[in-house]
């Protein structure tokens, strides 16, 4: 029994210790997968968006957040911090950068806690810490720019967008918030990841590994809860999640979905793309709907509108 015991424990903590660490991507690996699956290459981003400014800002726990600016000379008072995927990185997320540089705004994007060149040695925590990143690079934003909440929307594709989406829950007055494939809580995300990996073994260890997340990471697990969140957001979203997403089921977006405020836009795709490749598979169709989110809910946003479909 005692070998049993020992054995069950050892497997839980090796789950969490999976859980816990982040074998992100290099910049290098984010500018091949750019280059290879996106309309444009980053050259050609970088060409278009200038050079960046780096930025650090210090946030929860004294963990140091690094991210880029990119600030845009023909600005019309608008900006967006647009927030990565777990594993992935922010050079990964210019793909979202171009729809909102054509309206005239401001981007910014940086490395989450544990990836990249922001803190290393800071856990992940799926959006309980991170939110508190998000906010505090917003704060600089706004110092560096002299925008206000209400200039500037969120953006976020998976870990990222339920980051997003539970910092909109204790920070108001944001412009919008984007949010593409999120899931609905930490739980959720692992528990469907791993049935595919592990199997039915995964019912009986979760428990213990999630109890072990808590104890390292010194936070309780089920706070990390976009559904609980949405509740709460005041703000206008758009949501889009794949219907034939491999990694994240798009269930769990409608889920998030019918908790939201009506003033929301919820996209259930069904073009075949897989988790985050939406915009990949079918751009001119996401930045159009997206515009004609940000037209319709949010009214004025920079130039962002379906009259600003220049391609």
């Amino acid at each position: 029994m005692a070998i049993l015991f020992a054995g069950y424990v050892f497997l839980a903590w090796s789950i969490s210790s999976q859980i816990l660490t982040v074998n992100y991507k290099t910049t290098q690996a984010q500018i091949a997968d750019l280059n290879n699956g996106w309309v444009v290459t980053h050259d050609d981003i970088i060409k278009e968006m200038g050079e960046p400014e780096k930025f650090e800002v210090k946030s929860k726990g004294d963990v140091r957040i690094r991210g880029e600016y990119f600030e845009n000379v023909d600005s019309i008072n608008c900006g967006v911090v647009i927030s990565h995927g777990h594993t992935s990185g922010k050079t990964a997320m210019l793909k979202y950068a171009d729809m909102f540089w054509d309206c005239g705004c401001d981007v910014v994007i940086y490395d989450h806690r544990g990836h990249g060149e922001s803190d290393n040695e800071a856990m992940p925590t799926a959006g309980i810490n991170e939110k508190d990143d998000h906010v505090a690079v917003t704060e600089w934003l706004k110092s560096e720019s002299g925008l206000e909440n209400h200039q500037i929307g969120w953006a976020g594709a998976s870990w990222g967008a339920a980051t997003v989406l539970m910092a909109g829950a204790y920070e108001s007055e944001m412009a919008f918030i984007m949010a593409d494939a999120p899931y609905q809580d930490w739980f959720t995300a692992i528990y469907e990841r791993g049935k595919k990996q592990y199997g039915g073994i995964v019912d009986l260890l979760s428990p213990a590994a999630m109890g072990f997340v808590n104890i390292r990471a010194d936070i309780d697990y089920r706070q990390a809860s976009p559904i609980l969140a949405a509740a709460k957001i005041t703000e206008p979203v758009f949501l889009i999640h794949s219907r034939t997403d491999g990694s994240t089921g798009s269930h769990q977006s409608v889920n998030i979905s019918k908790k939201l405020h009506p003033n929301c836009t919820f996209i259930h795709t069904e073009w075949g793309a897989d988790h985050c490749k939406d915009i990949n598979t079918r751009p001119d169709e996401y930045r159009a709907l997206l515009y004609q989110f940000l037209e319709e809910k949010v009214g004025s946003f920079g130039r962002c509108g379906r009259e600003t479909m220049e391609f």
